[in-house]
């Protein structure tokens, strides 16, 4: 058997997955955090309304997925300085939900 010219080895493709599973991870301790500072419930009234991901069922599940859908690079130390603001552009964001459309 030859192996393909442009196949990636196994170690890499283990680090990514790596990577990406602690991406997730901290992903969902900001959300965690994002809800504990804005009181969000537990339960699911925010779904449809954060996200449009399918996999989100839960509030702080949509509130990770909105998390995602906010950084171009989910690099951590990225997602690390840049929380203030996904903070505040989530205080926003509630604050219209909670508000309602305008006439």
């Amino acid at each position: 058997m030859v192996a393909k010219a442009n196949a990636v080895p196994i170690h890499v493709r283990i680090q990514q997955q790596i990577v990406e599973k602690q991406q997730r991870q901290y992903t969902r301790r900001m959300a965690s955090a994002l809800c504990a500072t804005y009181q969000i419930p537990v339960g699911d009234q925010l779904v449809a309304l954060l996200t449009t991901s399918p996999k989100a069922r839960t509030n702080e599940e949509a509130v990770a997925a909105w998390i995602d859908s906010q950084l171009l690079d989910p690099d951590l130390a990225i997602s690390t300085a840049v929380l203030p603001i996904l903070t505040d552009l989530l205080g926003k964001k509630l604050h219209s939900i909670s508000e309602g459309p305008s006439c």
